[in-house]
């Protein structure tokens, strides 16, 4: 059984969380494609140097500790919570460019006009003036920014319990 720690917060933390819980139960239009998109920066891309050494019986896969670097790569991954669709790419770089790619790609499987909307994290690329120009653009596509606390709240527990709010 999942244990819930209750959290105690300040009424700042506790007004910013619960308007945006408001924001969400009250849900996007049925029509509207919602996605949460997150990225994790530099990946280190790595190759074993050695082959793997096969199963057998009693013994497991083995693979030598040697390897070779071929840098970093950043992962942006969006996921349709209503289908449990994720959608993934890489990039060189962990700039608002790369991400403004990532969200054509992520509107381009929409059809054209239809509402979606992005739920993510205060990350600074998330906000600059690319990614401004490209929301003038595309009128169909709201940017939703967790708060800021959501991200102590994780680092302290596991999970929230309604109780502290």
């Amino acid at each position: 059984m999942a244990s819930t720690t209750t959290l105690h917060l300040t009424p700042t933390e506790r007004g910013e969380l619960q308007a945006f819980l408001r924001e969400f139960v009250s849900g996007p239009p049925q029509s509207a494609a919602v996605f949460c998109i997150d990225e994790k920066s530099a990946i280190q891309a790595l190759d074993r140097l050695d082959p793997r050494l096969p199963l057998s019986p009693g013994r497991a896969e083995k693979h030598g500790f040697e390897y070779h670097r071929h840098g970093t790569l950043s992962l942006y991954a969006a996921l349709n919570p209503k289908t449990g669709a994720v959608m993934g790419q890489t990039a060189p770089r962990h700039t608002s460019q790369e991400f403004v790619d990532f969200l054509e790609e992520v509107i381009g499987t929409q059809p054209a006009g239809r509402e979606v909307h992005v739920i993510l994290d205060n990350f600074a690329a998330h906000k600059t003036d690319l990614v401004k120009h490209f929301l003038q653009q595309h009128c169909n596509v709201t940017l939703h920014f967790t708060p800021i606390l959501l991200g102590s709240i994780k680092s302290r527990s596991g999970s929230v319990n309604s109780s502290a709010m």
